[in-house]
């Protein structure tokens, strides 16, 4: 609220006494404490304080790699952010760099014979909006989605529009 109100001071300031609470009790090595770092690394960004968002950023991810593990549904939100961080800076190399590791993931994932309905979702609509679009894979897309609609029996509407959108990229409107 208080960053959609630009109030980053205040904000920067609640962040920063969650996070200090969160080294206290937990460590830096918590996913807590990267929570707070990603908070943190979002409010410099949108202060067009980049050098230091990216070094809280940098510092959130390597904590969820570290606790979480590589395939963790946290861990994979925060390389998206990092390939947004990237791309809006304009630094195509970084973002792509990010992109690509996430494809590479999304191909991980689709083999695993347990899926996780959430990070199928979210792989499956980062491979059908990832920039650039020469990294888009909507047939991979397609799968990892509608693995997500089964599991969660047609239930969830996020899986049914990520669903919807690879038929369509796919060029399968009538089943769109």
């Amino acid at each position: 609220l208080l960053r959609e109100r630009r109030q980053f001071d205040a904000a920067r300031q609640l962040v920063q006494q969650e996070l200090e609470g969160e080294l206290r009790t937990v460590g830096e090595r918590h996913p807590d404490a990267a929570r707070a770092m990603e908070f943190l690394a979002i409010l410099e960004s949108a202060q067009g304080r980049n050098s230091a968002a990216e070094v809280w950023y940098g510092r959130a991810l390597d904590v969820y790699r570290a606790s979480l593990g590589e395939r963790h549904p946290t861990t994979i939100r925060a390389l998206r952010n990092q390939n947004e961080f990237w791309r809006r800076r304009g630094d195509d190399a970084q973002a792509r760099r990010f992109a690509e590791e996430l494809v590479a993931i999304a191909r991980e994932v689709k083999a695993r014979p347990n899926p996780d309905s959430v990070v199928d979702n979210d792989l499956a609509w980062f491979l059908l909006t990832v920039r650039p679009p020469a990294l888009r894979d909507p047939a991979l897309a397609r799968e990892l989605a509608e693995r997500a609609v089964v599991a969660t029996r047609r239930a969830w509407p996020d899986a049914l529009d990520t669903l919807s959108l690879a038929e369509e990229r796919l060029g399968r409107l009538d089943i769109a």
